[in-house]
């Protein structure tokens, strides 16, 4: 038998509850999740685990998921870094 290696996706949600909800679910689907509450977490949190797909809120105090995705972008190491929005 041979074992895929876990994907890592980081999901960024300021809500707690619709956080929560979304990281239970993609664990139950045998992926391993992290979390970032903000953008600002989220280019911190990205940039040292290098996560294989990215879940961004739009709408998130501080810094809008919009713009953390592109400066997550501009890092070459993430460069190529799927997110949804």
């Amino acid at each position: 038998m041979t074992l895929k290696p876990q994907r890592t996706i980081l999901v960024v949600e300021d809500s707690s509850d619709s956080r929560e909800m979304l990281c239970f679910a993609l664990h139950r689907q045998g992926y391993n999740v992290i979390e970032a509450e903000n953008g600002k977490q989220a280019m911190l949190i990205a940039s040292r685990n290098r996560p294989d797909l990215i879940l961004i809120d739009l709408a998130m105090p501080e810094m809008d998921g919009l713009e953390a995705a592109r400066r997550i972008l501009q890092s070459p190491q993430l460069a190529h870094t799927p997110i949804l929005t």
